[in-house]
């Protein structure tokens, strides 16, 4: 796990803007996925978080003090399945290009618009619901054909863990990187130059 705690700014900056560069070098370099790889990326990490669904409850348990295993599943994990069902399923269609009206005077062109992917997503999420606040917005990332960079809150350290394990076995560092650490983590992650930043936040 990529928890940066003990470094000093400067360290975390360099270690942040590092993965940055890397993964948008290998976005520029292999160009937009398929939809193939769309749909693999996004059924590898729903296999990933069922597989995981246990420990993501009892880590939940330990972060919140006493949570129902029952709100993990439905409000955590099942969410995301299905969201990610959804993607698989409606893919086809939200990459179709649509066609746009031509003016008689430019007669006989045609135009459309193509959908593509921006590049390199940073994700932040908050504590209230860590698993689902983080992971839907990564399965839309992937399904719009980006790489992703993930700053979860530093207070659910425990379902972090199990977050950055899954995160570490089911993708490459050039694909999905999670970084973990207090708030200096989460400016240097503010202060990236991402082709978009989604963040989630919640009032304590």
């Amino acid at each position: 796990m990529n928890t940066m705690n003990e470094l000093n700014t400067e360290t975390i900056s360099f270690t942040l803007n590092t993965c940055l560069a890397k993964q948008r070098a290998a976005f520029l370099q292999e160009g937009p996925p398929t939809i193939g790889q769309r749909r693999s990326n996004l059924k590898k990490l729903r296999r990933a978080i069922l597989e995981n669904k246990q420990q993501f409850e009892q880590a939940l348990m330990i972060d919140f003090g006493n949570r129902s295993a029952h709100e993990t599943a439905i409000m955590d994990v099942m969410s995301v399945i299905q969201g990610i069902d959804y993607l698989v399923k409606n893919l086809g269609r939200f990459m179709r290009t649509q066609k746009r009206h031509v003016a008689l005077s430019f007669q006989p062109a045609r135009a459309y618009v193509t959908y593509q992917p921006l590049g390199v997503i940073g994700i932040m999420s908050p504590w209230n619901y860590p698993v689902s606040l983080a992971l839907m917005p990564l399965a839309t990332a992937l399904a719009a054909g980006n790489r992703a960079m993930i700053k979860p809150s530093e207070m659910t350290p425990a379902t972090n863990k199990v977050l950055s394990s899954m995160l570490i076995e089911t993708f490459s560092e050039n694909e999905v990187a999670i970084f973990t650490g207090d708030i200096k983590v989460s400016t240097a992650f503010t202060e990236l130059t991402f082709d978009q930043l989604l963040c989630t936040t919640c009032k304590q």
